[in-house]
């Protein structure tokens, strides 16, 4: 009989175990594992007081990251047009819900693939999220508010295919790009909000508290490094 009772006890032990390790996977299964390809998005942000001293806020950082993979011809914004409006929210905000509606209207329609939303990002700091890419849809758009401010944000698009010998790129670095939502007048990093009568067109910041003394151009802010985990 106790043989038997220490059997069942065994039995029920084991049962639990593997029912704890499928609950713990389930909770870490964030859906990449459907992927085949796997990139691991990095945004090292080098805004400081030493890059920009320029006005600089006692506290700089960036909104979460977001991400989209998406067909190479497929573009989540244009330079001299209107941006959207979940772009425009994220810009003046640093909230992610609407661009991630938007951007799962884009995966429905078979644009894009995977939308993923990572941390923010301390400034200088470093912030880390992964996508799902196919040959097909290879290209990422990766974005984040720089904050505080009006409506800037940093924008980053790498494609991750060679479709003439089709093979992935194992690492892709590329510049963060510093832009204007065009909704918000507001000239300086603290400035009150200013919504604009007519929304303008997204644009490269040229101009305001990011540029230097004695420079003509933007000083990036940072960096986007694309690396295959996958």
């Amino acid at each position: 009989m106790r043989d038997s009772y220490l059997c069942s006890m065994q039995r029920i032990l084991f049962f639990l175990a593997l029912v704890l390790v499928c609950l713990q996977a389930c909770q870490t299964d964030d859906g990449l594992s459907n992927f085949d390809v796997v990139y691991a998005v990095r945004f090292e942000a080098t805004w400081s007081d030493s890059t920009h001293p320029n006005a600089y806020p006692s506290n700089a950082h960036f909104s979460p990251l977001v991400a989209l993979s998406h067909t190479p011809n497929f573009y989540v914004f244009f330079s001299g047009y209107p941006a959207s409006s979940g772009l425009r929210i994220l810009a003046e905000t640093g909230q992610t819900d609407s661009i991630m509606d938007e951007f799962s209207y884009s995966i429905n329609t078979g644009q894009a693939l995977d939308a993923r939303v990572g941390p923010d990002v301390e400034s200088p700091g470093q912030g880390e999220l992964s996508i799902g890419v196919t040959a097909s849809r290879h290209a990422v758009t990766v974005l984040s508010m720089i904050a505080p401010s009006p409506d800037w944000f940093v924008a980053g698009r790498a494609v991750l295919f060679d479709t003439q010998d089709g093979r992935w790129y194992d690492k892709v670095t590329i510049d963060a790009i510093s832009l204007d939502g065009g909704s918000d007048a507001g000239i300086d990093f603290t400035s009150p909000n200013m919504p604009m009568d007519s929304v303008s067109a997204v644009y490269p910041i040229t101009s305001g508290p990011l540029i230097q003394p004695g420079d003509t151009l933007v000083q990036n802010m940072g960096k986007f490094i694309f690396e295959r985990i996958q």
